[in-house]
C-alpha cells in the first residue's frame, strides 16, 4: 500500500475520520510554533526516518511553508505539510498530527464501556468450558475514565454467566481498535509473569520491559475500592489468543505482551493491521495532538517488530474463537481434572 493510502487508512481505522485538519486559518505565530514544536518533538524522542536525506528536504519544505509573511495560513494545507513531513518517520504511518476535533471523534468513536458485559461470555467445548474476554477499545484517558473502565471490566468477567465452571480462557483482541493498552494490561494482569519477554525498543535500540508490572501495580494503587480480578483463576495457565484483522496499535502492543508469555499460548485469526509501534500523545500550540512513535516491540533478543502480527493458526472469524476455546480447553489441567471428576 502506497504510504500516503496507508497513512490515511491509519487515521480511518483509528478515529473513523479521513481528515486530519478541519477547514478555517490558524494565525501565522501559532502556525510556526506548531512547525518548530513538531519537528523538535519528532527529533528529541520520535523514531528515526526512513530515509535521513527526504526527511530534511521535507522538514525544509515545511519551514519554508510558513516563512512569508503571511499572518494567517490555511489550516488544512498546514496539516497537509505537516504530515507528508511525518510521513518520512520509518512508522509505517503511525506518527501523525490531528486537530482537536479529529482526536474529539476519534475518542467518541471508541466502543462505549456500557456493552462491555456483553462482550464476556463462556463457550463449551467437547474437552470443558472456555471463558472468553473480549475488551473493547479505549481512547479517553482521563484518570476517572480508565478507573471506569477497569471496574466495569473487572465486573463484568466477574458477572460473567458460567464463570465458574470455566477452566481455560480466550483473549479476543478483535475489538481492539487503537487507542490505550495500560487498562487493558491492568485487567489483564494475571497472565504476566517476571519471565514475560516483551520488550520495548527505543530510537537508541535500548530495551526494557512492555509488560511492566511496576507500572500496572502504581495504575492499580490509585483507583478506590478496586474489584477482585477473576482473572486469577486462570494465573500460570495456558491461554488462547484470537487477532483479527482491525487488530491495530494498542490492540498490537497487548498481543504482543501476551506473546511474551513464551510457550503459554497459540493466537488464532487473521493478521493484525500491522502498528506494532508505540506512540505518544503530545498536546500542541494551536490544542492539535501530535502522535509520536517512539518505540517498536520485541521479544528477547529477536529483531524488532515490522508489521502485522500473524497468527500461529490461520482461521476466519467465524470459527477463530471457538477454535481457540478448543484447543485451550484441551491443554487446560483444570479442564482434564473437572473432566476426571465429571
Amino acid at each position: 500500500m502506497p504510504l500516503l493510502r496507508r497513512f490515511v487508512a491509519v487515521a480511518s481505522l483509528l478515529c473513523g475520520a479521513t481528515a486530519f485538519a478541519d477547514s478555517g486559518k490558524v494565525d501565522a505565530a501559532v502556525a510556526r510554533a506548531l512547525v518548530a514544536k513538531t519537528i523538535e518533538q519528532i527529533e528529541s524522542q520520535g523514531l528515526p526516518p526512513v530515509n535521513k536525506q527526504e526527511y530534511d528536504a521535507a522538514k525544509r519544505r515545511l519551514r519554508a511553508s510558513v516563512a512569508g509573511n503571511e499572518k494567517e495560513f490555511d489550516r488544512q494545507q498546514l496539516y497537509r505539510n505537516i504530515n507528508q513531513m511525518l510521513q518520512t518517520i520509518d512508522s509505517g504511518g503511525h506518527t501523525m498530527l490531528w486537530t482537536h476535533e479529529v482526536s474529539e471523534r476519534s475518542a467518541r468513536s471508541a466502543p462505549s464501556i456500557d456493552t462491555m458485559p456483553s462482550q464476556m461470555r463462556v463457550i463449551d467445548t467437547a474437552q470443558g468450558a472456555a471463558l472468553v474476554v473480549n475488551l473493547p477499545a479505549i481512547r479517553v484517558t482521563t484518570p476517572e475514565s480508565i478507573e471506569a473502565y477497569i471496574k466495569t471490566a473487572l465486573h463484568s468477567i466477574a458477572a460473567t454467566n458460567g464463570l465458574e465452571r470455566s477452566c481455560a480462557l480466550v483473549v479476543d483482541l478483535s475489538g481492539q481498535t487503537g487507542g490505550a493498552a495500560w487498562p487493558q494490561m491492568v485487567v489483564l494482569q494475571p497472565l504476566f509473569t517476571p519471565d514475560n519477554t516483551a520488550r520495548f525498543v527505543n530510537r537508541d535500540n535500548v530495551r526494557y520491559a512492555l509488560a511492566n508490572m511496576r507500572y500496572i501495580e502504581s495504575m492499580k494503587a490509585r483507583i478506590d475500592q478496586l474489584p477482585p480480578n477473576a482473572l486469577e483463576r486462570f494465573r500460570g495457565q495456558k491461554f488462547g489468543v484470537v487477532y483479527a484483522p482491525v487488530t491495530a496499535s494498542a490492540g498490537e502492543m497487548i498481543a504482543v505482551a501476551l506473546l511474551g508469555e513464551s510457550g503459554r499460548s497459540r493466537s488464532f485469526g487473521a493478521p493484525t493491521y500491522g502498528l506494532t509501534t508505540g506512540n505518544v500523545g503530545v498536546t500542541m500550540p494551536d490544542n492539535s495532538r501530535l502522535m509520536v512513535t517512539t518505540v517498536r516491540y520485541a521479544l528477547g533478543d529477536s529483531p524488532a517488530i515490522r508489521g502485522k502480527l500473524l497468527p500461529d493458526v490461520p482461521a476466519p472469524a467465524t470459527t477463530a474463537v471457538q477454535q481457540a476455546a478448543e484447543w485451550v480447553t484441551e491443554q487446560s489441567p483444570a479442564c482434564k481434572a473437572q473432566a476426571m471428576q465429571d
